[in-house]
């Protein structure tokens, strides 16, 4: 225990503690407002970027769902929610700068709607479990590792199974020694 700490920590008796903690108050208030402010100022700006941004893309009702018989890239002609954008995609950077100088400056890069990969579609691996799935077109990966096996941890040497009530169970031994 650091005496000469705790006495400086300690109020002299001429103040109170009431007194110490004006004290830290007139201390710490103004820095509070004023990282409040800085959060307060930032917060409405990234609010006013993105309803700006809302605003600049078509609305959800004009995308409508495709029949899969249709080719995708087709759009019927005679659809009255199939309207063209009003706003053509840019591809020039919006920039968000901050009036506080500690803030970075957040760029957001457009890119164009690319259509969906169907040919490759798979489900999640199994995390549960940890099966491997298939790789699409990576043949030496796939037979590396081939897909849906499960871990090889588990030693099946010297196990017996028998088939019960439809389903494969394991034989276990009696009390005996078992062999070292």
């Amino acid at each position: 225990l650091d005496m000469d700490l705790f006495r400086v920590v300690l109020p002299v008796p001429d103040i109170t503690w009431g007194r110490v903690a004006q004290i830290c108050e007139r201390a710490m208030n103004p820095m509070y407002k004023g990282l409040y402010s800085i959060l307060e100022q930032d917060m409405e700006h990234v609010a006013q970027v993105l309803a700006a941004l809302e605003r600049d893309h078509a609305p959800v009702s004009t995308f409508i769902e495709r029949p899969i018989s249709m080719p995708p890239g087709h759009v019927p002609d005679d659809d009255p929610r199939s309207t063209p954008s009003t706003n053509p995609e840019s591809p020039d950077p919006f920039i968000m700068r901050s009036p506080h100088p500690s803030v970075p400056i957040i760029v957001i890069t457009p890119c164009p709607h690319q259509p969906r990969e169907t040919s490759c579609q798979i489900p999640y691996q199994d995390s549960a479990f940890r099966n491997q799935l298939t790789v699409p077109s990576q043949l030496s990966f796939n037979q590396s590792f081939p897909p849906m096996l499960p871990p090889r941890r588990v030693s099946t040497r010297g196990m017996s199974w028998i088939w019960k009530n439809g389903h494969w169970q394991a034989a276990l031994g009696g009390l005996e020694p078992r062999p070292r």
